[in-house]
């Protein structure tokens, strides 16, 4: 089976489970227009495409770009039995409308937290007449997404350890008269070629003063001695996304940046003391902040 790839018959459950759920709902169909989920239902991970849910038969949507290789991923290990491939012709649109109308359903489910006003307004127009209501639905997909299966959590630990490694490689090469933007070049340019897909985000390197700003950009700033360096970097793995923050310091860290390590290793603490069942959130992260008070740092 082609790596990094769900088995066809994991697909096949989740397909299932899905199918499960649109009964729940009333729905005779659900119309996927989020990338990532159809990547989970499909293992297709194009640029375009439309993934169609009935309770019986499903229709991936794909133009003639990604016919060839759609074709190979239905006939290997990694496609889901029973999936049929529709080739669109003029546009996605129209296509799906087609498929709608010649498969007789009633209600038919959209992401609409992923759908443009444009494509539904389109479908709406189209589809006037032919009996098909369109009906807004949220986290339908996500519902079993939310719990990671075998491959999932496979992948997760897999990328975890590949992200600590890239993290324990960047921390090496902080050096002084080094800058922000070198430093962050090195660590995209590590994680590809670590087999990673591509960054999760835009790879975070800030320095100095530069590490008091929330997702600083990388900068000129060349690394002085003493300085504390925020490295906050992630990679997508075959779909999946992880990343890791972690400081460091050029050099000996003076006593100041100790005291304030020492003030979060507190916190943390009296974080993790607090968690229990039933417990708030907010309880939580006020044991964190009551820590920092004492110490002065509650601002």
């Amino acid at each position: 089976m082609a790596s990094g790839l769900t088995p066809g018959n994991r697909l096949c459950e989740r397909v299932s489970s899905l199918q499960a759920r649109l009964g729940a709902h009333d729905l005779d169909a659900l119309l996927l227009t989020h990338s990532a989920n159809i990547f989970y239902l499909s293992n297709f991970n194009g640029s375009a495409g439309m993934l169609l849910v009935m309770a019986k038969k499903l229709f991936l949507l794909i133009d003639a770009r990604y016919v060839t290789v759609v074709r190979a991923l239905l006939a290997s290990e990694a496609g889901c039995a029973g999936m049929a491939l529709v080739q669109v012709e003029s546009s996605y649109e129209e296509s799906v409308c087609r498929v709608l109308r010649e498969a007789g359903v009633t209600r038919v489910g959209i992401e609409s937290p992923h759908m443009t006003m444009a494509l539904h307004e389109w479908l709406e127009r189209d589809l006037t007449g032919s009996g098909v209501e369109l009906c807004p639905t949220t986290g339908l997909v996500e519902a079993g997404r939310v719990i990671k299966d075998a491959e999932e959590l496979a992948v997760l630990r897999e990328a975890g350890a590949q992200i600590s490694g890239l993290m324990e490689q960047a921390l090496r090469r902080l050096e002084v008269g080094r800058t922000e933007r070198e430093v962050a070049a090195d660590v995209d340019w590590a994680i590809r070629s670590a087999g990673f897909d591509r960054p999760a985000f835009d790879t975070i390197v800030a320095a100095g003063p530069n590490t008091a700003l929330p997702h600083a950009h990388p900068t000129d700033r060349r690394l002085a001695p003493g300085d504390l360096v925020l490295l906050d970097f992630g990679g997508v793995y075959n779909g999946y996304c992880v990343d890791l923050t972690r400081v460091a310091s050029v050099g000996r860290p003076d006593p100041a940046a100790t005291s304030w390590h020492e003030a979060v290793q507190e916190a943390h603490a009296a974080a993790l003391e607090a968690v229990r069942p039933g417990v708030r959130g907010s309880d939580v992260d006020g044991a964190a902040r009551a820590a920092l008070d004492q110490r002065g740092l509650g601002d």
